[in-house]
């Protein structure tokens, strides 16, 4: 059993989340409070300092493998995959809150689609927004997702989902993990490829946008695709 001064401290921890949020909390700290929870007695604050040092922060210490956090001394099985959990958590949590029927009338609101979309993704994945003819979000679709610097966005998918939804519109965008976002020859030329393959179906590519970080490029203010209509 932990100790009744251990005890306190963690209770004191605990309210003091709960009236200022983390803000206040050092990186460290907020491990030591997340660990309260894959480790129910001993003092967690010696393998949030550990955690920290190793990987050098709290997104690196999240975004590390399961691999890597189980090779870290003091972190067993049920603390790597609970660490593990936060991150793809914080990405469900987002997703879930960009409901169909939000309107996109510019670059800043496809940003913000995207720009949580590949939390903690180690790979390429490529998303796909359909539209009706208001502008509006109809359906958001995970096309793709391949190895690193692999990713290949699958034309007949895009086409089927485009013409079921019935899409006025389709927006993109894929992410370089360990990148930057600035278009390769490969990105310029497949949406150049794509935008001829939607406007046979009348459908409009309003934007390809690539992520990296937080940081994103649109292919429409890079001049690859046209204005809005």
């Amino acid at each position: 059993m932990p100790s009744k001064e251990h005890a306190g401290h963690r209770a004191r921890m605990r309210e003091r989340f709960l009236k200022e949020g983390l803000d206040s909390f050092q990186p460290h700290e907020v491990l030591e409070l997340l660990l309260f929870y894959t480790r129910p007695q001993g003092n967690t604050n010696p393998l949030g300092h550990t955690l920290i040092d190793r990987f050098g922060s709290l997104s690196q210490v999240l975004d590390a493998s399961y691999e890597q956090l189980i090779q870290t001394p003091g972190v067993g099985e049920q603390t790597a995959v609970f660490l593990k959990l936060l991150p793809a958590l914080s990405k469900r949590y987002l997703e879930d809150r960009q409901r169909p029927g939000t309107l996109i009338t510019s670059v800043e609101d496809i940003w913000e689609q995207f720009r949580y979309a590949y939390v903690g993704a180690v790979n390429e994945q490529v998303y796909a927004l359909f539209l009706d003819n208001k502008n509006q979000i109809i359906r958001r679709e995970l096309l793709f997702e391949g190895s690193v610097n692999t990713s290949s966005i699958p034309k007949r998918r895009l086409m089927e989902f485009a013409i079921s939804t019935n899409a006025a519109s389709v927006v993109l965008s894929h992410n370089h993990p360990d990148g930057i976002a600035a278009p390769s020859r490969a990105d310029v030329e497949t949406t150049k490829l794509l935008l001829t393959l939607l406007e046979f179906q009348n459908i409009q590519l309003l934007d390809h946008m690539i992520v990296a970080g937080d940081t994103y490029c649109s292919m429409r203010e890079h001049g690859v695709i046209p204005g809005w209509k």
